[in-house]
């Protein structure tokens, strides 16, 4: 139980004067006395120094804040105390209080609150025979005058002697004689407070506790608790599955209990009556519930809310951004309905690109499915073969999970070198967003984008460019002290849809310049050029460099130039530094091979060798049809069988510089790409024979499997 004692409230009296009873008892104005120091409550008949008949009517005003009550209050008694001065009768009567609510506010009073419409009913009374002047006198509210207090506001009350609220007019007195039949109280007009208003009330208050899961017995089990003195008859609980947070007017499906003696308060859940329902089991469903509860009188009281099962997170921001590291921000503002397990950040790339490359993600913590996809240019021609796919790696903390603003920091920054284990990629694009789980599933917030700054490691110098040859400079740069590339290199081609080559040598090499020769190229040909380095297994690669050769004839008088030494120190025209020529099939290659793949071809060649190249691309011609599949379609029954030999010819395609020399794969191409040559095949298989049919043929159709004789 509390209570609250409301000592100083506002005051009024309205009063009216006439020579008949009706008058002064109907009229619905009257004079308003406003916060006087004394208060009177009067009701009779006089004649003033025996000269006229006089018929006086006060009513009085009092009003209090009691917004401080809490809104789950129930208010158990109210006394109203009153210190009275002085009181006269001929009669007995009593002091009733009224209620004034209705029409509140009115304050100040007007001149129309003397309207007697304007309030009414019994909320207590005290006889005037019970009253002691000089003294505190105590008017317990009855069950009509405890509703009358407004816990959102003010509370407006009205003192009336009952004859008056009865109409009961005075009995006339004879002229000159007593006002025998004449009412008053007189309020005491010293005291600061003269009355006093004592509340007691007890507050209820139904709260949300938490949520269970039994997977064993496929179950949840909700909690609540009850706090207040009252006797509970009904406790139970309200839930619903949504995805946006029901209102306070909402409903949902009840389960509860009832006990005509009562329940007490506390902690409580509904033991047999759970939830049995299997999308409350599974994770990531959302889902809502409330406690509720009744008394002996059948009022119920609510939770102030609903309860969320799963959490709620916000995507703040990312700060502290660096080469291959970030700070994760995050916001938790609720754990949902059980505690939290888990909180973290999700890093997702959108990659795309080659398949080697994304090796850099999987050392670096990321994961995910890559698929291959392709390009096609006009007519439908396969320009490219890439690989695309979402790859994620996830940061996470299971201590210390607090609510409010949290903090991760997202990779690694060891020894200064931008990729190792559980660490983010230089010059990259991700998107990051929070996570947050309990024990029925994970939420996460919204995406935030941004990206790592680039950190690069070559330093273009000028290329020396031949007719037949390419000598590429380059100078690498930023590799942090204690770190050294196991190969460097260049990789270069005319279409990085095509068949390419690298030259490359391998040893310890830190930051500094090295130079190549790209040797048997063509005559007034665009070529791509990437310089790369390999870190720990991992290949960092410059920016794309196109360079045309010199044009046939083209007077040089010594193609290598003299002095250019190797980073050994050798002179390029001596021919004593050894290189690696190698030649990859490319993804398209291997797709059209039946999915057949093989290591590079690494041969160990002098570099100015005019053979490298020839070797190389002879090589590759023959594996990429040791195995191949192939459709033909005859107008007659097949007229082969399995183990049958077929010839394969030349194949080509056309292709076409554009005014960047860029190549690109056309009808109306000036160069043609050679794909295969004239072989002979067995047949091992013949698969998927069917029939094209016309309004005027029939085609036989099959796929042969077939192998290098």
């Amino acid at each position: 139980m509390a209570e609250v004692t409301f000592n100083e409230g506002w005051r009024a009296s309205a009063s009216k004067t006439a020579s008949d009873y009706a008058t002064a008892y109907n009229a619905t104005t009257g004079t308003v006395y406003q916060n006087p120091s004394g208060l009177l409550c009067e009701h009779q008949a006089v004649f003033p120094g025996g000269s006229y008949l006089r018929f006086n009517i006060y009513r009085t005003f009092l009003y209090w804040n009691t917004s401080v009550l809490p809104d789950d209050a129930i208010i158990s008694n109210v006394d109203l105390q009153i210190y009275v001065a002085n009181k006269w009768a001929a009669r007995t009567y009593n002091i009733v209080v009224q209620n004034g609510q209705p029409n509140f506010p009115n304050k100040p009073a007007i001149t129309s609150d003397y309207l007697r419409s304007r309030y009414s009913g019994n909320g207590g009374q005290i006889a005037s025979d019970d009253i002691t002047v000089d003294a505190w006198n105590t008017i317990t509210f009855n069950t009509d005058g405890r509703n009358w207090i407004n816990k959102e506001g003010w509370t407006k009350l009205v003192l009336r002697i009952d004859r008056e609220i009865n109409g009961d007019a005075p009995v006339t007195p004879s002229e000159g004689g007593d006002n025998a039949e004449g009412v008053q109280i007189y309020f005491h007009p010293e005291e600061m407070v003269y009355t006093k208003l004592i509340i007691t009330f007890t507050s209820i208050s139904v709260q949300n506790v938490r949520a269970e899961n039994n997977p064993t017995f496929a179950r949840t089990i909700l909690f609540g608790n009850i706090t207040g003195e009252f006797v509970i008859t009904e406790r139970g609980f309200e839930y619903l599955i949504q995805d946006t947070e029901p209102s306070a007017e909402d409903t949902g499906i009840e389960i509860k209990e009832t006990k005509e003696s009562g329940f007490e308060a506390g902690e409580y859940s509904l033991k047999n009556k759970t939830l049995y329902d299997q999308q409350y089991i599974a994770d990531n469903i959302v889902w809502w519930f409330r406690s509720y509860c009744k008394d002996d009188a059948e009022n119920r009281y609510i939770a102030e809310s609903w309860m969320k099962n799963l959490p709620n997170i916000i995507t703040l921001d990312m700060t502290n951004i660096n080469y291959n590291k970030a700070d994760g921000n995050g916001l938790i503002i609720s754990e949902g309905a059980s505690e939290l397990s888990r909180r973290g950040f999700e890093v997702k790339h959108e990659y795309s690109g080659s398949y080697m490359d994304s090796w850099k993600f999987e050392i670096a913590g990321f994961e995910g499915e890559l698929e291959n996809k392709t390009t096609e240019g006009a007519g439908g021609v396969i320009i490219d073969f890439y690989w695309a796919g979402d790859l994620v790696k996830t940061v996470l903390e299971t201590a210390g999970l607090a609510l409010g603003a949290f903090v991760i920091t997202i990779g690694e920054m060891l020894f200064g070198w931008p990729v190792m284990d559980d660490c983010l990629i230089d010059g990259k694009a991700y998107k990051c967003r929070a996570f947050a789980d309990n024990e029925f599933g994970r939420v996460y917030g919204e995406d935030i984008d941004f990206s790592t700054p680039t950190r690069t490691y070559f330093s273009e110098n000028p290329p020396t460019i031949g007719e037949l040859t390419i000598v590429k400079n380059e100078i690498i740069e930023n590799l942090p002290v204690g770190i050294t590339a196991s190969r460097r290199g260049f990789r270069y081609g005319t279409t990085e849809t095509a068949d390419e080559f690298d030259v490359h040598e391998n040893g310890s090499f830190t930051n500094g310049p090295y130079s190549m020769m790209l040797v048997d190229l063509l005559p007034d040909t665009t070529y791509y050029i990437y310089a790369y380095i390999v870190v720990e297994g991992i290949v960092y690669e410059g920016t794309l460099e196109t360079i045309t050769t010199d044009p046939e004839d083209t007077e040089d008088s010594d193609e290598y130039p003299t002095p250019h030494y190797s980073p050994h120190g050798q002179d390029y025209r001596e021919i004593e530094t050894k290189v690696f020529a190698e030649v990859l099939a490319s993804i398209g290659i291997i797709e059209f091979s039946g999915g057949k793949k093989t290591l590079p071809i690494v041969n160990h060649l002098i570099q100015t060798n005019s053979d490298a190249k020839t070797i190389a691309d002879n090589y590759l011609n023959r594996f990429k049809l040791a195995k191949t599949r192939m459709t033909v379609t005859f107008p007659t029954p097949l007229p082969f069988e399995r183990e049958d030999t077929v010839d394969f010819s030349y194949g080509a395609l056309l292709f076409k510089e554009d005014d960047k020399g860029v190549v690109h794969f056309k009808e109306d191409g000036a160069g043609v790409s050679v794909l295969m040559d004239k072989i002979s095949m067995i047949i091992k298989k013949i698969n998927s024979v069917g029939l094209d049919k016309t309004e005027t043929s029939v085609d036989y159709t099959a796929v042969l499997d077939l192998e290098h004789e």
